[in-house]
């Protein structure tokens, strides 16, 4: 897994989307991202962005995690601590910053009527925008997929950033977040993933021969 963090397939897109986030959040006013998409709430667009926003739901944490219990014990382990960690991690943080919502802050400006919303989607309200929590889940299971994948399938972490990515811009599109909350979710995602790989380093991991081992698979040491 080491070797993942100098594969140039992730790494050289991840710091692309990242600064292209940051310059547009540098230069594009607050709330413009929002509106930007105004023309593209139409179909198919709204139902393909609905089921993107739902890959980062806890779901497919936990379907991934039992597909990789089929490979490696490590692997579904790493997953699943992350992904859980994640959880407490994205409340705590929305209680205690308190950014509004994109409903709650055009409301608030006077020009809610300036927003195309998508059908069939419930939109949050109040101050519990920052982070995303799609966007940490997503970015979370996207960096620890790459690790995952790391050498031996190294084209794979395009895939991944693209994953992570497209529920990032999910959230702006179904207007649930500002673009400020999605790049602070893809952070805080990114780190957390870096914590697991961490932990997972830690000798009585490492050295845990069983962990090597899958369903039906034999213990490769």
């Amino acid at each position: 897994m080491r070797s993942a963090w100098d594969n140039p397939w992730f790494c050289i897109p991840l710091l692309a989307v990242l600064n292209i986030g940051l310059a547009i959040l540098l230069f594009v006013p607050y709330g413009d991202e929002i509106l930007f998409f105004n023309a593209w709430r139409v179909e198919p667009w709204n139902t393909i962005f609905r089921f993107i926003s739902s890959l980062g739901e806890p779901i497919v944490h936990i379907t991934l995690a039992i597909v990789l219990l089929f490979s490696r014990y490590r692997f579904a382990l790493l997953v699943a601590l992350v992904g859980l960690f994640s959880i407490p991690v994205v409340y705590l943080l929305k209680d205690h910053i308190g950014i509004d919502r994109p409903l709650t802050y055009f409301r608030s400006i006077g020009r809610e009527a300036d927003l195309t919303i998508v059908p069939d989607v419930d939109l949050n309200v109040g101050q519990t925008s920052f982070p995303s929590g799609h966007t940490m889940a997503g970015f979370t299971l996207c960096t620890t997929m790459a690790l995952i994948s790391g050498a031996r399938r190294p084209r794979w972490g395009l895939f991944w950033v693209g994953f992570g990515t497209l529920i990032g811009i999910s959230r702006i599109f179904l207007l649930q977040h500002f673009l400020v909350d999605v790049l602070g979710g893809a952070v805080l995602g990114i780190f957390i993933s870096w914590l697991g790989y961490c932990f997972f380093q830690l000798p009585f991991i490492k050295n845990a021969r069983w962990m090597d081992g899958g369903i039906g698979v034999k213990n490769i040491n």
